[in-house]
């Protein structure tokens, strides 16, 4: 009992960590009063990680924080949404049927969990099994190469590349992203090999971290620590026994740094270039690169970076003793996790939405009557994806911002009556919209009290239920 309870203090350090790691980078841990009692709680749990009930109320902000933003999230913070929701209710269920055994909560969290990664990872190379991907001319593949040699550091070393260079190093990018997608699942679930799949994890998502966006990147290194062997957790309480006469100067900065999360929030109202500077780092902005140090860099990138370095020193040096304690059998009802995990995975296919369903950098389409999927055909089950509405060329609505839909995107008609529909529940009138659907025009002053667009929505419909706007330009990105 005692390695298992090393084992869920070392995730749920972990975790806690990611989730502040995320919300760093999304600019969210000043944005208001539940993202700060979420980095507080966070804090929290720190302070004492072996007690699982300040888990579980870390876990409920977090879950909260999502839903407060959704539908407008993507795909990490769905899973990690996910992830809490399974912390929650198997607490609580522990609780409720056998009292404070904390430690048999861990035993069924950590197999659920553990599917959890590998479904991740399946619909991750499954539906980049698709032609756009594997086209180096589109983006799909490719993308993160363009990012890494765009880049004013990178650039410095490689230079410009020949056309044909570029070529071969696009075949690369395509298919070693695919082979290490599948090594890495694969070395996770044979238990002598695990390392070595934590290793590749870490080789292929912490580049990934460095050159384009690092905030999903820790909530995998959490989920690892669970497929790992009891010697793993036995070394990093060997190497922690040093540092044991300072846990209190440990706590002490914790402390600190939770007092300093109320001030932050309070700045922020004073000063605005707090907030755009706490996230978004290595995403698409070269400006950052060229400047260099900032407040983004010195809260979140950097530290991701050690972290990074600290926990392949720990893979690395743990001694490689096959010792796991024994696979144990979840009730049936804890199935129905991983199965949701999997239908939303499949939902592209269903027809139901195609937005987080884990198509990251996919380029995969099933929209209308296309499907670039080499070999998995639209079920279409709901077919609301096969009606495409597309905007006007000038002009097409006043309220393009609200309805998130830019003139060279096309959309889901099911997605914009449920954005018109959401419209007008907020108060918003004179909504003028002007789009082609089955081959006609359609032109709307007040389209909020058109009976075409207005729909019954439930909550789920609003949160979760989201189909992803579609390039009408097909060479351009779409994930």
């Amino acid at each position: 009992m005692a390695r298992v309870s090393r084992r869920y203090t070392v995730f749920t350090i972990m975790w806690v960590l990611a989730i502040i790691f995320h919300m760093i980078h999304r600019s969210d841990i000043v944005s208001g009063v539940l993202p700060a009692l979420t980095v507080l709680s966070g804090g929290y749990v720190l302070l004492n990680p072996s007690k699982e009930i300040r888990l579980v109320l870390f876990s409920l902000l977090h879950a909260c924080v999502y839903i407060f933003h959704a539908p407008n999230t993507g795909n990490h913070a769905f899973f990690a949404f996910f992830v809490d929701l399974t912390i929650i209710i198997t607490f609580c269920v522990n609780y409720w049927s056998s009292g404070k055994d904390r430690i048999k909560s861990l035993v069924y969290v950590q197999p659920i969990l553990i599917a959890f990664t590998i479904i991740l990872y399946f619909f991750a190379v499954f539906h980049k099994l698709n032609w756009s991907y594997m086209n180096p001319d589109s983006c799909g593949g490719t993308m993160l190469l363009k990012v890494f040699l765009n880049n004013d550091i990178t650039s410095v070393f490689f230079g410009k590349l020949s056309s044909e260079t570029l070529t071969f190093l696009k075949h690369i990018s395509i298919y070693a992203s695919l082979v290490l997608e599948m090594l890495i699942p694969i070395f996770l679930l044979f238990r002598r090999f695990s390392w070595i799949g934590c290793l590749l994890g870490i080789l292929m998502h912490g580049i990934l971290g460095f050159i384009y966006f690092w905030h999903f990147t820790p909530m995998l290194f959490a989920l690892y620590v669970l497929f790992l062997p009891n010697s793993f957790f036995d070394r990093i309480y060997e190497v922690f026994q040093g540092f044991k006469l300072n846990s209190k100067n440990v706590k002490m900065v914790i402390w600190g740094a939770m007092l300093f999360i109320p001030i932050l929030y309070v700045l922020k109202f004073q000063y605005p270039q707090i907030v755009s500077e706490l996230g978004n780092f290595s995403r698409n902005t070269q400006s950052d690169w060229s400047i260099g140090l900032n407040i983004r860099s010195f809260i979140g990138w950097f530290p991701f970076l050690i972290y990074t370095l600290i926990f392949s020193y720990f893979v690395l040096s743990f001694p490689r003793k096959n010792t796991f304690e024994k696979r144990i059998k979840l009730p049936t009802a804890y199935y129905i996790f991983p199965l949701i995990l999997i239908l939303n995975g499949l939902s592209p296919y269903l027809g139901t939405k195609t937005h987080q369903s884990f198509s990251m950098f996919s380029g995969l389409m099933t929209h209308g009557e296309r499907n670039n999927h080499l070999f998995m055909p639209n079920l279409n089950i709901v077919k609301a994806q096969n009606d495409i509405v597309i905007p006007c060329q000038k002009e097409h609505t006043n309220y393009a911002k609200q309805l998130r839909w830019r003139k060279n995107e096309k959309m889901v008609f099911y997605e914009l009556q449920k954005r018109v529909t959401v419209l007008k529940e907020k108060g918003n009138s004179g909504i003028e919209l002007c789009f082609q659907r089955n081959g006609k025009q359609i032109q709307l002053q007040n389209a909020e009290l058109d009976s075409s667009l207005i729909i019954p929505l439930s909550w789920i419909d609003k949160k979760f239920r989201i189909y992803r706007e579609i390039p009408i330009n097909a060479s351009k990105c779409y994930y």
